[in-house]
């Protein structure tokens, strides 16, 4: 029976998320297919963002640092990432003042609106492809180093019915599916850390005293300064550039379509990330107090949760950990799908050829997922290569004349600077200031040089 429990996980999340994915599909225009009539309500939308914005990664991230500085670990990691969601609501509200805003269908609409220029367009469309194949890659391997815990789970079967059901779910309703169901992950994220964490912690003693026991095992200060540098800022500047380029988290700015419903939506969507990662902390919290985390700590969470819960309650955080995956698979692989079937846009069946680039991104996922590449070196290596594209996509969003060349050497230089920095195996935080801050002395440096170039012509 409990080898049985991440094949009945599976296949709950893919009754459900097929249920939701099948509403509404006959009525689905291309317009409600991409981007959701730009009806949605902000709530919902906050559901999503923080849904999306949950990589299955992030319980890993935590628990890498809860492990190692407990409590407090957890918690600057999960700062680390509510912050850039606080800077991209912000931006967002800013950005929604442009002209044409209600006019963009993804981030790609705006770059090539900005600068009726092709060339710098298929740039952006290459770093966010790059963004997309580090989320998703990392969303689908997390969910399978859970599931290998298990003894009757084949990794590669298993990763693939996953995929599946989300590829059929995503090519066949669309943004209203996407949405629909990030609603239901969340709520199941919130059972599988919160609910369970909660639970457990009162079986052991209470949460409080959980938490503080977790606390003084590591003995270390809430302001510790390796909490600051070694997992805060380089958390807050490469999920930075995860967020900038990451089109999902565009599109759902675009779908509301107002500047203040876009604001409060993605503040409520840090608030309810928070609780959620809050509750993930508390059962691994459990987990060191009880002192069951072993060589491999996500079975010894798991373990925890098996000898201080239910089958039930395993259930429940496996579940989580399945619909933390889905919600950004299912976002990343529409996003994909918008930007790159847009510019079939003269063709009439645009959605069939969206169809089949969601089948064909999601096969090359599959193959670089049976790889099982550490999810740490994923973060700092794909995420480290996105964070050139952040002081660009600001440039065009507050600089009314950007221009075009320096815009692509800024993107080109750091990009082949990023890659060369990781080779060189630098300080993370070392290699991702340079990264994200060198189009600053890029951009400016190569405009004076144009102009000098045209004033002496």
């Amino acid at each position: 029976m409990f080898d049985t429990i991440p094949y009945i996980s599976l296949a709950l999340i893919i009754v459900f998320s097929l249920g939701l994915g099948f509403i509404g599909r006959k009525q689905s225009t291309g317009d409600n297919f991409f981007i959701g009539n730009r009806k949605a309500d902000w709530f919902p939308v906050s559901f999503s963002v923080a849904a999306g914005f949950f990589y299955a990664g992030v319980p890993f991230f935590i628990l890498k640092w809860h492990n190692l500085a407990g409590f407090y670990g957890g918690i600057w990691v999960t700062l680390g990432i509510i912050v850039p969601l606080l800077i991209l609501g912000v931006v967002g509200y800013y950005f929604s003042q442009n002209k044409n805003f209600s006019k963009f269908f993804n981030m790609n609409d705006f770059v090539f609106d900005k600068t009726k220029s092709k060339k710098l367009m298929w740039i952006f469309i290459f770093v966010y492809f790059l963004a997309s194949i580090y989320a998703m890659t990392v969303n689908l391997t997390a969910l399978g180093f859970v599931a290998e815990y298990f003894t009757t789970v084949n990794y590669m079967w298993f990763t693939g019915l996953f995929l599946l059901a989300i590829i059929l779910y995503t090519a066949i309703g669309g943004f209203p599916a996407v949405l629909r169901t990030d609603v239901l992950q969340l709520v199941l994220m919130l059972l599988g850390g919160l609910g369970v964490g909660l639970l457990i912690a009162n079986n052991v003693s209470s949460p409080t005293e959980v938490i503080q026991q977790s606390i003084s095992q590591h003995g270390r200060n809430f302001f510790d300064m390796e909490f600051i540098t070694n997992i805060f800022l380089v958390l807050v500047i490469i999920i930075t550039g995860s967020g900038m380029a990451d089109n999902q988290m565009w599109q759902r700015m675009f779908t509301i379509n107002n500047s203040k419903r876009l604001l409060k939506s993605y503040f409520m969507a840090a608030l309810i990330y928070f609780v959620a990662c809050f509750g993930v902390i508390l059962v691994y919290s459990v987990a060191t107090a009880t002192g069951e985390l072993g060589e491999k700590p996500i079975f010894g969470v798991i373990d925890a949760i098996k000898n201080n819960g239910s089958i039930i309650l395993v259930t429940l955080f496996v579940m989580g950990i399945l619909a933390a995956s889905a919600s950004t698979l299912d976002s990343v692989m529409h996003s994909v799908s918008s930007i790159l079937s847009k510019q079939f846009a003269k063709l009439k069946n645009q959605r069939s050829i969206a169809t089949a680039i969601i089948v064909g991104f999601s096969l090359i996922i599959f193959i670089i997922t049976q790889f099982k590449i550490d999810i740490w070196v994923l973060l700092t290596t794909f995420g480290t290569v996105r964070l050139c594209i952040v002081i660009p996509t600001l440039y065009l969003i507050f600089y009314k004349n950007p221009n075009i060349l320096s815009t692509a050497l800024a993107i080109l230089i750091s990009l082949a600077v990023g890659l060369y920095l990781n080779a060189l195996g630098l300080p993370k935080l070392t290699a991702i200031s340079i990264t994200v801050f060198l189009p600053l002395l890029i951009i400016p440096t190569s405009n004076l040089l144009i102009g000098y170039r045209n004033a002496k012509r």
